[in-house]
């Protein structure tokens, strides 16, 4: 397995993603043929920079745009620039029990992550990745099994009833 695709000394099984969801912005704040949405100074326009208040309404706006085009989708809610909050707290620009209450209203999953420090990269990582493997076991488990009996052809027709 490639090593990008390794959470530490433990294996996702199953099948890995290839592609990202059709609903996903492009780098450039494009959904589906819009035009620029744009993430203004300081970042992407799904980026939830932990030091900059605006970067929360640009969140929710990717959030709901997510939910509006793929019903269902799992939502983690990844705040940035942690680091810059350890060095000094009132860098914080985004109320971290403003954010958790919407994470909780919209049933996602939160993390405060640096770049910079590795801080909670891994168990966002690790989380998308078990959710995923369990998702995947849960359609396997409800995916309706059986035998076609109207079907006439084939081997296990043939060796069992008609010698």
């Amino acid at each position: 397995m490639p090593p990008h695709l390794r959470a530490g000394s433990r294996r996702v099984p199953g099948p890995i993603p290839t592609a990202p969801p059709p609903c996903l912005p492009d780098d450039r704040g494009r959904l589906r043929g819009q035009g620029d949405i744009g993430g203004g100074p300081g970042g992407d326009p799904g980026d939830l920079d932990l030091t900059d208040s605006s970067s929360f309404q640009r969140a929710k706006f990717w959030v709901n745009e997510l939910q509006n085009c793929e019903e269902g989708c799992r939502i983690y809610l990844c705040g940035t620039k942690s680091d810059l909050l350890e060095e000094d707290r009132r860098k914080r620009g985004v109320d971290f029990h403003d954010v958790q209450d919407y994470a909780d209203e919209i049933k996602a999953e939160l993390f405060e992550t640096s770049s910079k420090t590795g801080q909670s990269v891994d168990e966002l990582f690790q989380k998308v990745a078990e959710d995923y493997v369990h998702f995947t076991a849960f359609q396997v488990m409800t995916e309706e099994k059986g035998i076609d009996l109207g079907q006439r052809s084939g081997a296990y027709f043939y060796s069992c009833c008609h010698h």
